[in-house]
């Protein structure tokens, strides 16, 4: 069954049970307050009769001391009343924002691969400020605004009934009109929310990816024709806006004018009433009070139909995200494989990405546990896609990849990836120190072991000379660092995890001459014993692998040592001619 997102009620439903639930405790606190505040409200509008009766027209000088101490105490319980509750509901907010960020960040970081690549880092960022702000803003809203206004209207309600049974229906005769307009408004609200929060996600996605590559963006002086592209957009959100607003505002004249002719009728009806002796001064002025002080929460109710709204287009948003499931998960009866060898194998695999194009097609070949293992070729042949599928990022559409004679479908994910040290050509760093990049992965590491693995990867000089030495923070993606001090971070991070699997795709591809000579002995210390598979495109670096895999559209076209290789004279030997710019002779 399809799951109806635009339902108000699925939604509401979901909300309770998902966000609202789990803090049920400290709500019942929250809701026994709200019901104290709207009884002191009403009390206080109660008040008038007997003031204005028993003090001003039967000159009562015992009410006259009575009623300003109750006044007095009546305001102070509210006071305190208002305090706590809005102090429980601040809680419940701070709490439920807290949940729902932790919820969708561990969404986007659970999510497959290929999802999280569908989706710009701008938008993902959008959704845990944005989404969430306004799914926040709309409990807020209902429990602390129309939960609230409502018991403090029904308290009002009942003092106006109590008061006179004529006069309320005179003064809410016009309100059942409103129904039917802000229900339509609140569905036109909802669709140009949901236009406005996808727009907004645009923004953030566009900032995000301007302030990143802010070096492309003035290396090619595009800076009016970001300024142009932001311009639009910017415009775009305004011109929603615009419209938001402006259906948001049209209940405010409607309230108003409903307000003043239920005002109008009272005091007619009432004053004749009065005129006549068919109740007292007090008992007007107090359905009178009753009726101005209700006529706050009417409007207010009818306020949040915009919040609300925008607050239903976001819930919507966050729980089509909620709902999507990754597909690359544990089986249930996964094995947990332990004393891990190293052999991995390739039987018959084939990949399409989403766009259908063939990535790796029916691919076979065979890693025994230790061996170092380089895949060449040209870019776009398949060789980062084969290094994906050893990680698991994506499953084969057929065939199978093995790792020591399993199905790597049929191993938990944790002990499948504990397995690996990876290297990519694109270095990921955090926006943190030296040291915890460093240990990334192996948070229980110590000092001596990380400055070990440094000095193996030729990376302990460089940070030595920095002001922080190990703790001195690298920026966002390492850009206070060189490409190849990124590198060297990169490679001692796989060092010290010392796993029995090495997966390096070109790890020395930013490295200078002098540093890839001086990290080519700490690689190679590091593969012995291991299983190591490697891409280059500098084909000197790979010469020495037990097994080079030449990989072209997809397939492999040949496989076999450097030097049988050669003597083939095939797809492997036009290829290293071609780079080093030697006659065959050589």
């Amino acid at each position: 069954m399809e799951t109806n997102y635009n339902s108000t009620p699925y939604l509401i439903k979901r909300i309770s049970i998902e966000t609202i639930k789990p803090h049920w405790k400290m709500l019942i606190v929250s809701i026994i307050l709200m019901i104290v505040i709207a009884g002191t409200t009403s009390f206080h509008a109660w008040l008038i009769k007997p003031a204005l009766d028993s003090v001003f027209v039967e000159k009562d000088y015992h009410a006259l001391i009575y009623i300003p101490i109750v006044v007095l105490i009546v305001t102070a319980v509210k006071g305190f009343a208002t305090y706590f509750q809005l102090l429980s509901m601040n809680y419940i907010n701070l709490r439920i924002t807290s949940d729902l960020r932790i919820k969708l960040y561990r969404h986007f970081i659970t999510s497959d691969i290929s999802k999280l690549h569908s989706k710009s880092s701008g938008d993902m960022v959008a959704s845990i400020i944005n989404e969430i702000g306004a799914v926040v803003n709309l409990i807020s809203i209902s429990l602390n605004g129309f939960v609230k206004q409502f018991f403090t209207l029904f308290a009002l309600i009942i003092v106006m009934f109590n008061q006179s049974l004529e006069l309320s229906l005179v003064a809410f005769i016009g309100f059942p009109l409103a129904v039917y307009p802000i229900y339509k408004l609140g569905k036109k609200l909802r669709n140009l929310s949901f236009k406005n929060q996808e727009m907004a996600s645009k923004f953030n996605s566009q900032m995000t990816d301007t302030l990143q590559y802010s070096k492309l963006v003035k290396a090619y002086h595009c800076e009016e024709f970001e300024i142009s592209r932001m311009t639009q957009i910017i415009e775009s959100i305004f011109k929603v806006g615009k419209k938001i607003s402006r259906i948001s505002l049209v209940s405010s004249p409607f309230m108003e004018s409903l307000a003043g002719f239920g005002v109008a009728a009272v005091i007619w009806y009432g004053g004749h009433q009065v005129i006549s002796g068919k109740t007292t001064p007090g008992a007007f002025f107090s359905f009178f009070t009753a009726m101005m002080m209700a006529y706050r929460p009417l409007k207010s109710l009818s306020g949040m139909n915009s919040s609300v709204q925008m607050g239903l287009a976001s819930a919507t948003r966050l729980f089509i995200l909620f709902d999507e499931k990754p597909k690359i998960i544990n089986k249930p009866n996964a094995i947990d494989l332990k004393n891990i060898r190293g052999d991995i194998e390739f039987s018959n695999v084939k990949f399409s990405y989403s766009d259908n194009k063939v990535a790796l097609d029916n691919i076979s070949f065979r890693v025994e546990a230790g061996q170092s293992v380089a895949l060449v070729g040209h870019s776009g042949g398949g060789k980062s896609t084969i290094m994906s599928m050893i990680l698991r990022f994506y499953d084969p559409t057929q065939g199978q990849v093995k790792l020591d004679g399993n199905n790597i479908a049929d191993i938990t994910l944790k002990s499948l990836r504990n397995s690996m040290s990876v290297v990519n050509q694109e270095v990921m760093l955090f926006d943190d120190t030296i040291l915890e990049n460093i240990r990334y992965g192996k948070v229980d590491a110590t000092e001596e072991q990380i400055l070990r693995a440094s000095k193996m990867a030729e990376a302990d000089e460089f940070i030595q000379e920095l002001p922080e030495k190990y703790n001195s923070r690298v920026g966002q993606n390492g850009i206070r660092l060189s490409g190849g001090q990124r590198q060297r971070i990169a490679i001692a991070r796989a060092i010290l995890y010392d796993a029995p699997i090495l997966l390096l795709d070109e790890a020395t591809s930013s490295l200078d001459p002098i540093s890839e000579k001086l990290i080519k002995d700490a690689l190679n210390s590091l593969m012995k014993n291991r299983t190591s598979i490697i891409i280059a495109h500098r084909l000197s670096t790979i010469i020495h692998c037990d097994k080079i895999i030449v990989i072209a559209n997809g397939r492999v076209v040949e496989e076999g040592s450097h030097k049988e290789l050669l003597e083939k004279n095939g797809a492997y030997a036009n290829l290293y001619l071609k780079q080093f710019e030697i006659n065959q002779d050589v």
